[in-house]
């Protein structure tokens, strides 16, 4: 078994914990209808529900910023998508944005914006509350010092390194090259 490991030519890591710290963190709050304390108050209230990394980002963020005054009901996870839940009666949704395009409509220079976000290598997850855009987030879970170093070392020992991510093309991307 060790023998065949040391002729391996390839490996594949995942990117969440094992090549980025695991610890993503707020980076950016956009309001687009309403208040920024709205978008933190409604996404605090779903969020706070959830033990995904990006979840508790949103959420830490929303602490820090005093925002915790909202309750949320019949919250759940949306499989594969996001979280939604009940907000004064009214249904909201928080995921990435080509789920809350469903949810949504989201203009042509939002869009743009949120490209430009995740060109950065930042996760997005969009606010929807009642067929409505609230706002977003943007995230980033920055590379391990550590992850760079041995990604290097296996290159020069000819071994390429794939990574793995649930994220958008464009984050993952953006990860890889740093």
């Amino acid at each position: 078994m060790i023998e065949a490991i040391a002729q391996a030519t390839q490996v594949v890591f995942d990117k969440t914990g094992t090549l980025t710290r695991g610890v993503p963190v707020v980076t950016n709050v956009v309001a687009v209808n309403g208040s920024k304390e709205d978008l933190l108050n409604t996404a605090y209230a779903i969020e706070n529900e959830s033990s995904h990394p990006l979840a508790n980002a949103i959420s830490d963020a929303a602490k820090k910023a005093g925002q915790t005054k909202v309750q949320a009901r019949n919250v759940r996870v949306v499989p594969g998508k996001g979280m939604e839940g009940d907000i004064e009666g009214k249904r909201t949704f928080i995921g990435a944005p080509r789920f809350a395009a469903e949810r949504a409509e989201i203009d042509p220079q939002m869009m743009s914006a949120i490209h430009a976000l995740e060109a950065e290598g930042k996760s997005v997850a969009i606010v929807v509350r009642a067929g409505l855009v609230l706002g977003y987030f943007a995230m980033r879970d920055e590379p391990r010092d550590d992850a760079v170093q041995s990604v290097v070392a296996l290159k020069h020992q000819g071994v390429n390194a794939l990574m793995l991510t649930g994220d958008n093309r464009r984050t993952a991307e953006a990860i890889g090259r740093k």
